[in-house]
């Protein structure tokens, strides 16, 4: 996933700073201005208390697949309503009047979706939602006219988790929750991205290719940090999926 972090000023219209304290839904949005990218719609809420406009969301997703982080998860966003408090809300760019996205934006929100509801520990298919299913707006336009792909969508990204979770089985119990400074491993897929903080939401600081060796420190939650990189607290952290202990 190509996530760039670029969070909003605080401001009491699109980021207030309130903390939500629960995750039990991801929902889902369409930004209802066809051809519009992600940077302008981050834009758009950044200068929310220039045309006093409560909106935000927590990611938006554009047209080439790229994903804004824009407010942090476990802040509210102005996205879903009466959900506000307990979803993470995720935008997502049209080409045109449909609301149908283009393969790279469907891609991307799918990815991200297995790696919320991984996180989260969430089942995508009763856990998902449309600003449809709060509000009864017409938000996403393409997944309320179109029910089955909805359907499709929350099927993708199940059947999408459902395999990460299988590959990703045998190699993660090699990696508890401890301390294993002093230990190395090795990188076990094509390319490996090295990221700020743990998780995919944070930005990429380095990549590493299969067979490379990292010294590594604390594992925490499927996220270990590793020697040689300038991230948080002066490492780099990476998926245990993709390491193997030397």
């Amino acid at each position: 996933m190509n996530i760039i972090t670029n969070f909003l000023d605080k401001n009491k219209y699109s980021r207030p700073g309130t903390k939500r304290n629960k995750t039990t839904k991801i929902a889902w949005h369409y930004v209802g201005n066809p051809g519009s990218s992600a940077k302008a719609n981050r834009n758009y809420f950044n200068n929310a208390p220039n045309h006093k406009t409560s909106a935000s969301s927590h990611y938006i997703i554009g047209l080439e697949g790229e994903i804004i982080y824009c407010v942090p998860e476990d802040e509210i966003a102005y996205t879903t309503n009466s959900a506000n408090s307990y979803s993470i809300g995720i935008e997502m760019c049209h080409p045109d009047s449909s609301g149908k996205f283009n393969s790279l934006t469907y891609n991307a929100a799918v990815e991200l979706g297995v790696d919320l509801a991984k996180r989260y520990k969430l089942n995508p298919l009763t856990d998902f939602i449309r600003h449809y299913d709060v509000t009864k707006k017409c938000c996403p336009k393409y997944w309320v006219d179109n029910n089955s792909a909805w359907g499709k969508f929350k099927q993708d990204v199940n059947n999408k988790l459902k395999v990460d979770n299988t590959q990703g089985s045998s190699i993660t119990t090699k990696f508890k929750n401890g301390d294993y400074k002093g230990r190395k491993a090795k990188v076990t897929t094509s390319t490996l991205n090295v990221r700020y903080d743990r998780g995919t939401q944070y930005d990429v600081i380095g990549k590493l290719k299969k067979n490379d060796i990292v010294k590594v420190n604390y594992c925490l939650n499927g996220w270990v940090s590793i020697e040689g990189y300038k991230g948080n607290k002066g490492l780099g952290y990476v998926s245990t999926d993709y390491l193997e202990l030397i």
